[in-house]
């Protein structure tokens, strides 16, 4: 699925900016996690930028930070429902 990068503010200082993500740009989600550190937050693992194990306890981008792409709401929706029945 892809999604567009709408807002790369406040970057946690233990993420190099390697490995951050960059408004504007179009990403392919590969999974989606409910982030365990806050509750009722999707979180985003992306093909073309993850985060090494140094950046923990971020170990996925916020979904806050992404609009969806009209295109991929139903792709969104099995992934979201993959989740939730995990």
């Amino acid at each position: 699925m892809k999604v567009l990068c709408i807002n790369d503010k406040k970057k946690p200082e233990q993420i190099p900016q390697s490995q951050w993500i960059e408004e504007g740009v179009i990403y392919t989600v590969t999974n989606v996690i409910n982030l365990p550190l806050q509750s009722g937050i999707a979180g985003f693992l992306l093909k073309e930028v993850s985060l090494s194990p140094d950046c923990f306890p971020y170990e996925f981008y916020n979904s806050n930070r992404f609009g969806i792409i009209l295109d991929n709401v139903e792709e969104l929706s099995e992934l979201l429902e993959k989740e939730l029945s995990l």
